[in-house]
């Protein structure tokens, strides 16, 4: 079984990354790829973890761009994570969103929720992610907003229509391949069927896309096939994963991926990023 979409505490997810790589090797899984939001900051203690059981680790990230108006995330695997080019376009990222986080705080607290930075203890660490999912949490651990209410007020306040949403740094979707492709990866569009908007992958093929995300929690059967014919009329690899991090019900492993898709990959990113 092959999971090739997971978050660790490195970003939003809650599992570190030792941790994470040993719940994929307990629930069988035998290629994970550890693809934190904007940073590669988990990705040596996933891969030395890795090293003691029997999983193929692939170093990842997913890098979030916008196009128009639709978000675009970019999975990059078999990256250098050393590459100084892809630290420093994380670290332009990180630094933006932690200065998003603030003032989404201070929008939250015009209504009335009082939620502060000094709330977040890990915030003293630079390198500390902070994002919507952490916000969300720290509201109802404080008593905020009640658990089942939960969704609710992320559509209502957090999400990209809410009313405390405050735009990301702004990243393009070609700029984005462009590091991935620059660090030694192949870049894959992730999660399609999730996306709002404005898309063409015609376009992402001319920028150097090299993969599609097909197998995926919210995709249907519908969503499935169309990936799949889009992926094979535009010769990119055909990729899945859980997008796990460690939250309500989500579990690792998607079965169906098919076994052949890290050595495509694989291939793939010594081409320059290029399937076929």
């Amino acid at each position: 079984m092959i999971d090739l979409h997971v978050h660790s505490t490195a970003s939003d997810g809650l599992d570190p990354p030792e941790l994470l790589v040993a719940k994929a090797a307990q629930a069988g899984i035998t290629v994970l790829s550890l693809t934190d939001h904007d940073t590669v900051a988990g990705v040596a203690a996933a891969a030395q973890a890795a090293a003691a059981y029997p999983v193929t680790f692939i170093p990842g990230i997913e890098i979030t761009t916008d196009y128009l108006d639709t978000e675009v995330h970019l999975l990059g695997y078999f990256i250098d994570h050393t590459h100084p080019g892809l630290i420093q376009g994380c670290a332009d990222i990180h630094n933006q969103r932690r200065e998003r986080a603030k003032e989404i705080l201070a929008k939250l607290r015009s209504f009335g929720y009082e939620l502060d930075w000094t709330d977040f203890p890990e915030a003293a660490d630079p390198h500390s992610f902070i994002g919507r999912s952490h916000i969300m949490d720290k509201l109802v651990e404080k008593g905020l907003v009640a658990p089942h209410n939960r969704d609710l007020f992320f559509d209502a306040f957090l999400a990209k229509t809410g009313k405390a949403y405050i735009p990301h740094y702004y990243i393009t979707p070609r700029r984005g391949i462009e590091l991935i492709v620059e660090a030694g990866g192949v870049a894959v569009l992730a999660h399609p069927g999730r996306m709002i908007g404005d898309w063409d992958l015609q376009e992402l093929v001319n920028y150097g896309i090299g993969g599609i995300e097909v197998w995926y929690p919210s995709h249907s059967a519908a969503e499935v096939a169309r990936y799949l014919e889009l992926g094979r009329k535009y010769g990119l690899v055909l990729t899945g994963g859980t997008d796990y991090h460690g939250r309500g019900t989500q579990v690792l492993g998607m079965p169906g991926i098919p076994e052949q898709t890290a050595a495509l990959l694989k291939e793939a990113a010594s081409k320059g990023g290029k399937h076929g």
